[in-house]
Protein backbone atom coordinates (compact mmCIF):
# COMPACT_ATOMS: atom_id res chain seq x y z
CA UNK A 1 0.00 0.00 0.00
CA UNK A 2 1.16 3.55 -0.71
CA UNK A 3 1.29 6.23 1.93
CA UNK A 4 -1.10 8.41 0.91
CA UNK A 5 -3.97 5.36 0.08
CA UNK A 6 -3.82 4.15 3.95
CA UNK A 7 -4.57 6.11 7.33
CA UNK A 8 -1.30 5.64 9.65
CA UNK A 9 -3.61 4.80 12.19
CA UNK A 10 -5.44 1.86 11.62
CA UNK A 11 -2.34 -0.36 9.41
CA UNK A 12 0.87 -1.33 10.59
CA UNK A 13 3.92 -0.36 8.67
CA UNK A 14 7.16 -2.10 7.87
CA UNK A 15 10.00 -1.19 9.51
CA UNK A 16 12.40 0.31 6.76
CA UNK A 17 8.98 2.46 6.18
CA UNK A 18 8.70 1.50 2.54
CA UNK A 19 5.10 0.57 2.88
CA UNK A 20 2.14 -0.10 4.83
CA UNK A 21 0.86 -3.67 5.69
CA UNK A 22 -2.43 -4.24 3.45
CA UNK A 23 -4.36 -5.90 6.52
CA UNK A 24 -5.61 -3.35 9.04
CA UNK A 25 -4.44 -3.68 12.69
CA UNK A 26 -7.74 -4.97 14.06
CA UNK A 27 -7.52 -8.11 10.97
CA UNK A 28 -3.87 -8.88 11.86
CA UNK A 29 -4.74 -9.25 15.43
CA UNK A 30 -7.76 -11.17 15.12
CA UNK A 31 -5.21 -13.47 12.92
CA UNK A 32 -3.12 -14.03 15.76
CA UNK A 33 -5.53 -14.75 18.18
CA UNK A 34 -7.22 -17.51 15.72
CA UNK A 35 -3.54 -18.62 14.86
CA UNK A 36 -1.72 -18.07 17.01
CA UNK A 37 2.03 -18.15 17.35
CA UNK A 38 2.80 -19.08 13.49
CA UNK A 39 0.42 -15.73 12.74
CA UNK A 40 2.53 -13.90 14.85
CA UNK A 41 5.96 -15.13 13.41
CA UNK A 42 4.65 -14.63 9.56
CA UNK A 43 3.84 -10.50 10.46
CA UNK A 44 6.71 -10.37 11.74
CA UNK A 45 8.53 -11.55 8.69
CA UNK A 46 6.61 -9.74 6.60
CA UNK A 47 7.30 -6.68 8.38
CA UNK A 48 10.91 -7.53 8.95
CA UNK A 49 10.66 -7.56 12.77
CA UNK A 50 13.04 -9.87 14.56
CA UNK A 51 10.58 -12.36 16.57
CA UNK A 52 12.33 -12.52 20.27
CA UNK A 53 11.07 -15.98 22.04
CA UNK A 54 11.54 -14.50 25.47
CA UNK A 55 9.93 -10.94 24.84
CA UNK A 56 6.66 -12.70 23.26
CA UNK A 57 6.41 -14.97 26.66
CA UNK A 58 6.80 -11.71 28.56
CA UNK A 59 4.01 -9.75 26.90
CA UNK A 60 1.72 -12.85 26.69
CA UNK A 61 1.76 -13.25 30.41
CA UNK A 62 1.64 -9.40 30.80
CA UNK A 63 -1.51 -9.05 28.57
CA UNK A 64 -3.80 -12.63 28.99
CA UNK A 65 -6.43 -12.00 26.49
CA UNK A 66 -5.47 -9.19 24.83
CA UNK A 67 -3.88 -8.04 21.81
CA UNK A 68 -0.03 -8.06 21.89
CA UNK A 69 1.52 -7.24 18.49
CA UNK A 70 1.39 -3.42 18.77
CA UNK A 71 2.82 -3.53 21.90
CA UNK A 72 5.51 -6.19 20.48
CA UNK A 73 6.51 -3.70 17.34
CA UNK A 74 7.20 -1.02 19.87
CA UNK A 75 8.90 -2.91 22.06
CA UNK A 76 11.43 -3.97 18.64
CA UNK A 77 11.47 -0.16 18.29
CA UNK A 78 13.91 0.42 21.74
CA UNK A 79 17.34 0.88 21.34
CA UNK A 80 18.38 -2.51 22.45
CA UNK A 81 16.07 -4.29 19.47
CA UNK A 82 16.20 -1.02 17.14
CA UNK A 83 19.46 -2.71 14.49
CA UNK A 84 18.28 -5.95 14.38
CA UNK A 85 15.34 -7.14 11.29
CA UNK A 86 13.34 -10.34 10.93
CA UNK A 87 17.13 -12.63 9.84
CA UNK A 88 18.48 -12.18 13.04
CA UNK A 89 15.72 -13.68 15.04
CA UNK A 90 17.56 -16.83 15.39
CA UNK A 91 20.95 -15.15 16.28
CA UNK A 92 19.10 -13.34 19.11
CA UNK A 93 16.87 -16.24 20.19
CA UNK A 94 20.41 -18.29 20.96
CA UNK A 95 22.18 -15.55 22.38
CA UNK A 96 19.56 -15.23 25.06
CA UNK A 97 19.31 -18.88 25.70
CA UNK A 98 22.89 -18.89 26.31
CA UNK A 99 22.56 -16.23 28.60
CA UNK A 100 19.84 -18.00 30.31
CA UNK A 101 21.72 -21.55 30.58
CA UNK A 102 25.05 -19.95 32.05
Amino acid sequence: MKFEDVNIYTHFRRRDNSFYYDYTKEEVNNMIAKDGKDAFIYFCEQLNIPFVEHEYKILLERYPNRPIFGRYLSKMKLTSFRPYVWKDSNDLNERYESWVNK
